[in-house]
């Protein structure tokens, strides 16, 4: 039986592993939100660039958090796992951890 291809959206956060006093430059990621449509049980796969406009290298690593509404409706975070109907475990970064070196960008490729 076929399905049809559902909406997944994914907000990427990427946190330095080091503070950073940010002078003129900073870090970014594009695109910063993914709004993919897939089929159950294919994996979804693309790249994200971060850049480094700081004078420093910059130690990154990808993580995932859970996110969910409580009964206020005020959106809550939690550890991968932590929510009912996480994917948590679903999201791959490749390379996890990695080094984004002065006035350059790197692309990290991301498996769902």
């Amino acid at each position: 039986m076929l399905t049809a291809p559902r909406t997944f959206l994914l907000a990427l956060l990427l946190a330095a592993s080091t503070s950073l006093a940010f002078g003129q430059g900073g870090l970014a990621m594009a695109p910063a939100v993914f709004d993919l449509k897939f089929q159950p049980g294919k994996p979804v796969e693309f790249d994200i660039t971060v850049v480094n406009e700081t004078e420093r290298a910059v130690q990154m690593q990808g993580t995932i958090q859970d996110w969910w509404y409580n009964d206020k409706n005020e959106r809550v975070f939690g550890s991968p796992g932590t929510y009912p109907r996480s994917a948590s475990n679903w999201i791959e970064f490749v390379p996890r951890q990695f080094e984004v070196t002065p006035k350059s960008s790197r692309k990290v490729h991301v498996v769902v």
